[in-house]
């Protein structure tokens, strides 16, 4: 491919990279906070053993300010900790980003991130590269450090430590919201996986409806249209009881959420891309216009 074709490509990932979403950052925020409200962290003896306080906690001592991700919007308030988890998971989609919404793809069968044309000009990476960084080990390191990321699962176990040994009060309070922020931002691409364009290289673009340009990729996902017009239905009719307790047998590692080690299918991405077809690899784009 000659550079000029090179450039023509990088230039489509840039431009539409602010609408390669897999749902709404506001179902994202519902999705991540009733997760939250489904896990262990709901229970306040496991919040205290860890060293924290309730999610659902208030007061100055116990919450954390954000700005508003609401487009236009310059203002703050201060979020419990189960609505920060809900912020982190919104802010991973933050279309200030040109590098998070770029790597929120993952191919389990080739191992691929989001590329056009096999091209990728190093934009992106695959979705549990980017927020695990458990990759191969960079000089002096014991983990992958990628360039422009600090919101990782391995970042996260740096937040914590520094939540609990911080001598300073307020510093301790800053890596304990730095950490359940980062945990909205990486659960995130877990909830993009179980959208079938996102563990396939099917890029998508709503700019009809969203107010912005697609450059000749207009590709919306009724996927998408459909979680976020009813997210409200779906998560109030949603019992925490349905799952299954963890079997730490499958999951025993951070990037099993992706991929299971011994390809069993429970991964969520290779789950998705078994099981369910999607607009792009199975049908044709215009049948979704």
């Amino acid at each position: 491919m000659n550079n000029t074709a090179k450039i023509s490509v990088m230039l489509v990932l840039l431009l539409t990279s602010a609408i390669l979403h897999a749902y709404e950052i506001d179902t994202h925020d519902a999705l991540s906070q009733k997760t939250a409200e489904c896990s262990v962290m709901a229970q306040d003896a496991f919040m205290k053993g860890l060293g924290w306080v309730p999610i659902k906690k208030t007061g100055s001592d116990y919450t954390f300010v954000r700005e508003l991700l609401t487009a236009g919007s310059s203002r703050s308030r201060s979020h419990t900790t189960q609505e920060l988890i809900g912020w982190g998971a919104e802010y991973e989609d933050d279309i200030a980003s040109i590098k998070r919404p770029l790597r929120h793809f993952f191919d389990p069968l080739r191992n691929e991130p989001l590329n056009a044309f096999g091209i990728t000009l190093g934009l992106t990476d695959t979705s549990p590269n980017w927020a695990t960084e458990d990759g191969k080990p960079a000089a002096g390191k014991k983990q992958q450090d990628i360039t422009g990321q600090s919101n990782s699962f391995f970042d996260a176990n740096k937040m914590m430590l520094d939540a609990a040994s911080e001598p300073i009060k307020s510093k301790r309070k800053e890596n304990w919201g730095m950490l359940f922020q980062t945990l909205g931002m990486v659960i995130h691409h877990i909830q993009d996986m179980a959208q079938p364009q996102h563990v396939r290289n099917d890029a998508h673009c709503n700019g009809k409806e969203e107010g912005v340009a697609c450059y000749g990729f207009h590709n919306p996902s009724y996927y998408e249209k459909y979680t976020d017009g009813n997210r409200v239905s779906i998560l109030g009719n949603f019992n925490c009881s349905s799952y299954p307790q963890l079997d730490l047998r499958f999951f025993s590692t951070a990037r099993d959420f992706w991929l299971t080690e011994n390809g069993n299918g429970r991964g969520m991405a290779e789950f998705t891309n078994r099981n369910f077809v999607s607009a792009g690899t199975n049908f044709r784009r215009s049948l979704f216009l």
